[in-house]
């Protein structure tokens, strides 16, 4: 969400995935009715193929069946 960007810098520390962040003039998340602590998630067209919402689906620890979902969704989206 536009505004909420102050955290990108460590979230993206380390990693090679891209990472968008949204705009006031493009405002993304209002148009898709976003949510703090959802997950939208882009395919290589950056069409959005799906939403993980943390909230009811957390990632309390690694391999967990909630992990393993995401990871598995990620996959499949890639094309792996």
């Amino acid at each position: 969400m536009a505004g909420l960007e102050a955290g990108n810098p460590t979230i993206i520390a380390g990693r090679t995935i891209p990472w968008l962040q949204d705009t006031v003039g493009a405002n993304v998340w209002g148009a898709w009715g976003g949510q703090q602590l959802q997950l939208q998630i882009l395919d290589t067209f950056n069409i959005r193929r799906a939403t993980w919402n943390h909230v009811t689906q957390p990632l309390a620890v690694v391999n967990d069946a909630n992990w393993n979902a995401l990871k598995a969704l990620l996959k499949t989206i890639a094309g792996e």
